[in-house]
Parts: C-alpha cells; structure tokens; sequence
C-alpha cells in the first residue's frame, strides 16, 4: 500500500512539473513580444521608467536551516527596463520596503527579466501579464 502511495505522489509531482515546464515553453515567445513591445513603449517616450507591481506569486523558504523565520517573496512585476518581470524579496525586506516612498526604486533594484527566470518562476507570473500591461498602458496618456 505504502509503495502504491508514494507512486501516486510521484505521478501528481510529474504532472505539476510537466504543466509547469510546458507552459513555460509556451510562453517563451510571447514574452520576447511583450519584451520588445515595452521597451518601444519607453524608447518613444510614451511613458518613462517605471515598474508596476502585481500579485505576490510564490512565497518559499530560504533553505532548510531558516532560523530567521523570514521567506523569499516572489512578485509578478513589469518594468520599462525588463518587460515582464519578477521581483524577488525577503519577507521582512518587503514589509519595511512596502511602507517607503521608494518601494518602486527598491522593486526596480530587485526586479529581474521574466525571461532570465527559472520555468516555475516564468509560469506563475505569466497569468499576470494582462493585467501589468494594462496597468502599463493606462499610464500612456495619448491626447
């Protein structure tokens, strides 16, 4: 019985990395578009540097030994400098960060391309994008 549950465990934990690695992948491309498309939007000076802040997406343990008792934040971000983007944080870096004026320049200082990110990371932020872009755009203000 043991053996049979431990193989289920495995399947279950096949079928998450297998959906996560294939979304990935096919997001790939797209992300290169939505890249390209943000730097143009900066480059034509429709909106200047910038970083818009989306949903924390993962939150983990630094390691195993973490006596601190602090967590590594995971948030889905765009930038005008990376396009899509994640932003990686401690937990207690976050919450004194939240409550300052220069949250968007510490973000902005944490942020790293979506592109340069691990699958799991590239997953979990691409349901986001929508949203970012349209936060983005609603920041170009075309007369």
């Amino acid at each position: 019985m043991n053996r049979i549950k431990s193989r289920c465990g495995h399947v279950s934990i096949a079928r998450a990395c297998d959906t996560l690695q294939r979304g990935a992948l096919d997001m790939d491309a797209y992300l290169q578009s939505v890249d390209r498309n943000v730097v143009q939007l900066r480059s034509l000076g429709l909106v200047n540097r910038t970083i818009i802040m989306g949903p924390i997406v993962i939150r983990r343990r630094h390691r195993l030994d973490n006596a601190t008792g602090s967590f590594e934040l995971i948030q889905a971000a765009i930038s005008t400098e990376h396009g899509m983007a994640a932003v990686f944080w401690d937990s207690e870096d976050f919450e004194l960060s939240k409550q300052d004026e220069l949250f968007e320049a510490e973000a902005m200082e944490r942020a790293r391309p979506l592109r340069d990110c691990v699958p799991a990371v590239r997953g979990l932020v691409s349901p986001h994008i929508c949203q970012l872009l349209g936060e983005l755009l609603g920041r170009c203000q075309i007369l």
